[in-house]
C-alpha cells in the first residue's frame, strides 16, 4: 500500500469550495474560519480566498474553481497577418538575402521577427 493517497486537484478545489460552502451555511452567512480550512486542506490563504471568490462570483457553480490557463490574453509582441504577409513576400522577391538586409532596406519589421516569421529563403 501506497502511504499516500492519489488525488486529482479538480476533486481537492471542489470539496474546499463545498466545504467552505458547509462552514457558511452552517455559520448562515457569517465568517468562515478561512486559516483553519486553508490549512486543513492544504492550500494557501490567498489561494483559498481566490477560489472561494471565483465560486461565489459564478453563483455557486463548481466548474469556476477549474484550473484556469496560464496563457497570456495578448502578446504586445505578435505581428499581424498584413506584416506577415509582406515578409513573406520579400523573402520571396529576395531569396538570397538575409533577414538583415531585408529589414534594413525597407525599413519595416526588426530582423530577428523576420527570421522567426520566414526563416529558410523558400517559404511557401
Amino acid at each position: 500500500a501506497m502511504p499516500w493517497k492519489a488525488t486529482d486537484a479538480m476533486k481537492e478545489r471542489v470539496s474546499f469550495v463545498l466545504e467552505w460552502e458547509r462552514r457558511w451555511n452552517e455559520a448562515q452567512g457569517g465568517a468562515v474560519e478561512m486559516s483553519e480550512l486553508c490549512r486543513k486542506q492544504g492550500v494557501s490563504r490567498p489561494t483559498g480566498y481566490a477560489w472561494v471568490k471565483r465560486f461565489r462570483d459564478a453563483s455557486h457553480d463548481l466548474r469556476a474553481v477549474k484550473e484556469k490557463s496560464r496563457r497570456p490574453v495578448s502578446n504586445p509582441q505578435a505581428v499581424g497577418p498584413e506584416v506577415k504577409d509582406w515578409i513573406v513576400q520579400a523573402r520571396k522577391l529576395m531569396p538570397r538575402a538575409c533577414r538583415r538586409q531585408c529589414a534594413s532596406t525597407t525599413g519595416r519589421p526588426h530582423a530577428c521577427r523576420i527570421g522567426r516569421l520566414a526563416p529558410c529563403p523558400g517559404i511557401e
